[in-house]
């Protein structure tokens, strides 16, 4: 396992990302994202700016960096409507 990936496993990063949802959010709204725009979010965590960017409409495809965080970002998008796909 690469040192990147072994320390996002080993962390509560959810405790860290709760700090960031507001300016998760306010990023996203900053961006113009519209209905249909296809979005990469790289390194999306738990789904900080992927799962917003997917209530604005976008087709996102979210890749975390972790097992660990693929999971928490699943939870958080309660199987919800939109598009967010995990890789």
């Amino acid at each position: 396992m690469n040192p990147n990936k072994a320390l996002w496993e080993k962390g509560d990063f959810t405790r860290i990302a709760e700090s960031m949802r507001e300016s998760g959010e306010a990023l996203v709204k900053s961006l113009g994202i519209t209905k249909g725009l296809k979005v990469l979010d790289l390194g999306c965590g738990d789904g900080t700016t992927a799962l917003p960017e997917a209530k604005l409409g976008a087709d996102v495809l979210g890749c975390p960096s972790s097992n660990a965080l693929r999971q928490f970002a699943t939870l958080l998008s309660g199987g919800s409507s939109s598009s967010v796909r995990l890789s």
